[in-house]
């Protein structure tokens, strides 16, 4: 996002600007949607690592079962909804307000 401020706004023309304002848009989808999607608390993410400290021991069982099956729910997760995205979008316009560009 700080690079992306920092780079002027792109004119009428392609230059070199603007392909390192896209590589820097890329770089900062890319980075909220592994930063995002590492926190679900679905196995074998480190999400669930923190929803399994804070619960009771007794809740643990069904967390531990589904770390088991692992990519698995992660998949089906992927494929099947569209949470990924709809918890991505609002993080990757924070960072690009921050950055001073409007989404």
């Amino acid at each position: 996002a700080l690079v992306l401020a920092w780079l002027p706004a792109g004119g009428e023309l392609a230059t070199p600007l603007d392909g390192l304002q896209q590589m820097a848009l890329a770089s900062l989808g890319i980075n909220c949607l592994l930063g995002v999607f590492n926190l679900l608390p679905i196995p074998p993410s480190d999400g669930v690592r923190v929803v399994m400290a804070l619960l009771p021991p007794q809740h643990l069982r069904f967390l531990r079962l589904l770390d088991g099956l692992g990519y698995a729910v992660v998949l089906l997760v992927v494929l099947n909804t569209g949470v990924v995205s709809s918890l991505v979008r609002p993080v990757v316009n924070f960072f690009l307000g921050l950055a001073g560009i409007v989404p």
